[in-house]
């Protein structure tokens, strides 16, 4: 009887331990998802504007890392209430940023996104 008292408490040891396991793993790759934001040409005339790799989860996150590289970029891609500006326009994974996420810039990333952020062209 104590053998199968054992054997019982054993299993459920074993279970807790995979379980444990697993919930660190998934987190440890959700930490290490990576987001490239990639900066067009014509942004780099006027400041810096590195390649930036980040595990942000949503585009304003992601935004902020590049920012925090390079604080003049702000000014090029965001208006003073912190929205995007008209002349600029972001992809995530080859789908436009709507014009009502252009505010709020909460459009989620998902592990390996790649956001392209270049200024519209104008003019006749």
């Amino acid at each position: 009887m104590y053998q199968a008292i054992l054997t019982a408490a054993a299993n459920e040891t074993i279970f807790a331990i995979y379980f444990f396991v697993c919930c660190v793993l998934c987190k440890i790759s959700k930490e290490f998802a990576i987001a490239k934001l990639i900066f067009t040409q014509q942004l780099t005339r006027f400041t810096d504007a590195p390649e930036v790799e980040t595990t942000a989860t949503v585009l304003r996150a992601g935004l902020e890392a590049a920012f925090d590289l390079n604080p003049l970029l702000r000014g090029y891609v965001l208006d003073e209430q912190g929205h995007l500006r008209k002349h600029v326009v972001i992809f995530v994974d080859g789908v436009r940023v709507r014009d009502h996420e252009r505010v709020m810039l909460d459009v989620p990333l998902s592990s390996n996104s790649t956001v392209h952020i270049l200024q519209a062209l104008s003019g006749g």
